[in-house]
Order: C-alpha cells, then structure tokens, then sequence
C-alpha cells in the first residue's frame, strides 16, 4: 500500500467538503447565545460533550489533509513559515480573546499554537511514514506511552485529577503563568504532555488520508476504503473505551489518550461520509444545493472556525453587547434564534463570496 493511485493526484473535494461541515458544526456551537444547554459547555473535567468534539474534529481532518500535502517531501521554508505565521495568529487571537493580558499572564499556547507545533512534527514525520500502516503503528506506539504516563500518575495519585496529573507536574512549572488564563487548565493543549495527546487525534486522521491516498483510484477503492476506515473507527472506539476501563479518563483538558481516540470517530465518519458522496467511484452527482457551502467554507477553514470566535467574542463584549440589544429587541426567545441564524448565514454568504472570487486565507 505505499503507490499512490493514478486518481489521487486530483484534489479530492472530500477534503475541503468535510471540513466545512466542521465549519458549520463549529458556526452552530458558537452561534447559541446563553443561557446554554449542558451539551454546549465544555466537560468541567471528565467526559465529552457536544461542544468538545468541535476542536478533534478539525485535527483529525487537519490530519487527514496533511496526508495529500506531505506526500512528498515537503518544502522546509514552507513549514516553517506556516508554523511561525499559525504560532503569531494564534498570539493575536489569545490578545483579542482575553482582551490584552498583561505580558506576564500571556497566554502563550491555543488551538492555532497546536496546529503551529504539529504542521512541522508531522512534516518531519512524513519524510519516514508515508504508508496508513506505518502511521497506525507510529499512532499506537504513542497511545501506548502516553498510556503508560497518565497510568503511573494515576497510581501515584489514586487517579489522575485536577491536581495530580502530568500536565500539571511536568508542564506547569515552565509555563506558569503563560498557560490557560494565568496557569489555570483550559479546554485546549497547553503543554507537552496535552501536545501528545493531540498528535494522536493527527495520527488517526493521517491514517486515514492515507489509506484514501493510496487507494483512491486504484481497483476496489471504495469497498477496500469503506472496510478500513470503519476498521479504524472501530478500532479507536475499542480502544478508548478500554483505556478508560484501565484508568486513563477521558479528559479534553488534557487531551488523555482515550479523550483523542474517542473524539477522533467523529471525524472519520464526516471524512468517509464526504468520500462516498463526493468522490468514490459510483458516487452520485453532488447536488448544487449539498456541496458549495461545505466546500467554500472547507477552503477558508481557518478564517471560518478562528475568524468566527473573534467576531463573536466582539458581538457579545460590552454592556450591553450587540447581542443583548437583539435579544432585548426581539425577545428572549426570538432574538437568540434571530442572532443565531444571522450569524451562521453571514460566515455562509462570506465563504461563497471568497470562494466565488478565489480569495482563500491560509499560512
């Protein structure tokens, strides 16, 4: 399995399609205006909720596309580059977000500092692992290791808690201050120890890429891509719950190993899903009302997912915010529903317009 088909050559709409569909899952978490269902706050420790599988599911994709992207030996001025511009757009955005914090409490980690450390680890990686096996292997060997850390806290501590766990031993005492809002633990990678665990969320996702790198096109494609990504999510599934039998909890705050094997099965089925209807031999023509969306919004992820925390964080500032004045003039009831649609169809018309002029936002 290490040829890539004839017809992988060919940008796969799949990619961008499944990605936007996580743009739009994102638009519809953010877009509800408080008081806020359970599903939409982030676990307060173990456990996942709706709202916590927005982040996976965009790595697993991210994942998914490194796959294509680093086929080939990458250009190094090119990763680094995107990894130094990700890093200062996610500087800019924890600035805004936490309305300029004092240097001291800076906040020096995010969601696009995670992107920045992985878009190099995995382009080094690529350069040894170009089959889905050998990421599989690369992905369990991790999961193992990272296994065995939070086991041997657990037992030190009688179970890994808030204040007994690896993140907080190992990755506190040099950031201090710098990490999540003044050292408390956030909903994001933070450190090492919670980097790890991102990189197997990647890992699953570039396995699958993978495995529709090498086959698309070639004979069979689409049962063999069929069997093995639902083998993978079937194999994430078996092995996140058994890690949280053996004590590893599922904990998005730190990223546990179970947390990035569970939470990855979303975006694998969204990938397979895209594949079969966009893609695969025999799919069926893509409606013109199923497909622009998706796509234009895939292609301006980063704008679409980033773009729409900073905007919302600016609507619902102030006393009272632009948002309370909706709600205050439309009613309780109606103005939540009348902000939530307005926002979700102003990031849908801007997607189709930078698409329809081929304006596309990327490191």
């Amino acid at each position: 399995m290490s040829s890539i088909g004839p017809g992988a050559r060919r940008r796969l709409v799949s990619l961008d399609w499944s990605r936007g569909a996580a743009v739009v899952f994102n638009l519809l978490m953010i877009a509800v205006l408080p008081p806020l269902p359970t599903a939409l706050v982030h676990a307060h420790w173990e456990g996942i909720h709706l709202v916590d599988l927005v982040f996976p599911t965009f790595v697993v994709l991210s994942g998914a596309g490194m796959a294509f992207a680093y086929a080939r030996t990458p250009s190094w001025w090119v990763v680094l580059r995107r990894s130094v511009v990700l890093w200062a757009a996610g500087l800019l955005y924890n600035a805004v977000v936490l309305d300029w914090p004092a240097p001291a409490e800076f906040r020096l980690m995010g969601p696009l500092q995670v992107y920045a450390v992985l878009v190099p680890v995995v382009a080094v990686a690529s350069t040894r692992l170009r089959s889905p096996r050998a990421w599989a292997v690369a992905v369990a060997v991790l999961t193992v290791a990272l296994t065995a850390l939070h086991l041997a806290w657990g037992a030190h501590c009688g179970g890994v808690t808030p204040t007994c766990n690896p993140s907080r031993t190992l990755d506190l005492p040099w950031m201090g201050a710098h990490a999540y809002r003044g050292g408390a633990r956030g909903h994001d990678p933070e450190g090492v120890v919670t980097l790890a665990g991102a990189l197997v969320t990647v890992g699953v996702g570039l396995v699958a890429g993978a495995t529709v790198r090498t086959l698309h096109g070639t004979p069979g494609a689409r049962g063999r891509i069929i069997t093995l990504i639902l083998l993978l999510v079937g194999a994430c599934l078996a092995a996140g719950l058994v890690l949280h039998l053996l004590g590893v909890p599922v904990v998005k705050r730190l990223w546990t190993p179970s947390f990035a094997l569970l939470t990855a099965v979303p975006g694998l089925l969204v990938l397979l899903g895209a594949y079969l209807l966009l893609d695969a031999d025999g799919a069926p023509p893509a409606s013109s009302l199923v497909r622009p969306v998706p796509e234009a919004l895939g292609r301006n992820a980063l704008l679409g997912y980033f773009g729409s925390h900073l905007v919302l964080h600016q609507l619902t500032a102030g006393d009272p915010s632009v948002a309370d004045r909706v709600v205050r003039l439309m009613g309780p009831d109606a103005g939540r529903w009348v902000f939530g649609i307005a926002f979700l169809a102003f990031w849908v018309a801007l997607a189709l317009v930078l698409a329809r002029y081929r304006v596309y936002v990327r490191p």
